[in-house]
């Protein structure tokens, strides 16, 4: 109960079906944090993984900091994050630091469950052209099959530079035909041109080389943890690696979407990390 007025009681709930209703993309942002907060959980206790005091006291003063600076540049180089807290939310500064400690937590639990997925599965590093006709695309392999470079080739004709996504497991390729192919395929091969329909019913071509393959591993987060956090060091997790590792963690736990009221835009907001 939140309120009581004029006798009649007030809920969490009302006040949920309200954001629904009315503020659909600040529900749908809410719906997120939650829901990733609750995958970070799980995986982070079947895996294992942990992250240090110490580490989450960096990342948390670090956003901190990064608050603190944001309010002088809106407010001027007098004003203070507490007072902006106190008279503006209405909440307390230590109270606000304690949910900064608690998002670096799962924030750094996140990053690492983010590689240690990727060593899990067997994984294809690939590149992609993508050409709007089939003799194009069928050109094009000829070339780099010929020794062509795949960037410069791009070039040439006028094409954006080849898509690099993060390394794929083989339940990110579609069609499982398409799979099959790019993990039999030895490092350095480029497959034949595959048509796909874009979301606006554009037939297109698809050239994938094949750059390399790794074998998964079940070793434990113990073992791999020295290497992962050395990777992390060297190159942030980005968000396309994010959202692929999202995407697997939803079809593990099952996530199943409700829609309670008009308006509602599920839990999941692609193009933020």
């Amino acid at each position: 109960v939140l309120y009581r007025i004029a006798g009649r009681e007030v809920t969490d709930g009302d006040l949920g079906d309200f954001l629904l209703r009315y503020f659909p993309d600040r529900a749908r942002d809410a719906l997120g944090q939650l829901v990733d907060r609750e995958l970070v959980r799980a995986a982070a206790a079947r895996e294992a993984v942990t992250v240090t005091d110490a580490d989450v006291e960096v990342r948390t003063e670090q956003y901190v900091a990064e608050r603190r600076r944001q309010v002088r540049l809106q407010y001027g180089p007098d004003a203070r994050l507490e007072d902006l807290l106190e008279q503006e939310l209405g909440r307390d500064f230590e109270g606000f630091v304690a949910d900064a400690r608690r998002l670096a937590r799962v924030a750094l639990l996140r990053d690492r469950l983010v590689r240690l997925d990727q060593r899990r599965a067997d994984r294809a590093e690939v590149r992609a052209l993508v050409f709007p006709d089939l003799a194009g695309a069928t050109a094009a392999v000829e070339r780099l099959r010929g020794g062509a470079d795949l960037t410069m080739l791009a070039q040439r004709l006028g094409l954006r530079e080849p898509a690099a996504p993060p390394p794929l497991a083989r339940d990110d390729i579609t069609p499982p035909e398409r799979a099959d192919e790019v993990f039999a395929a030895p490092p350095g091969s480029v497959l034949d041109p595959r048509p796909f329909v874009s979301p606006t019913g554009e037939t297109w071509y698809e050239v994938v080389k094949v750059v390399a393959v790794s074998q998964g591993t079940e070793a434990p987060w113990a073992d791999l943890q020295a290497a992962i956090e050395a990777g992390l060091g060297a190159e942030p997790v980005g968000v396309a690696e994010y959202l692929a590792w999202r995407r697997r963690a939803l079809r593990r736990a099952q996530v199943e979407v409700r829609r309670g009221v008009d308006g509602l835009v599920p839990w999941l907001r692609e193009e933020r990390p």
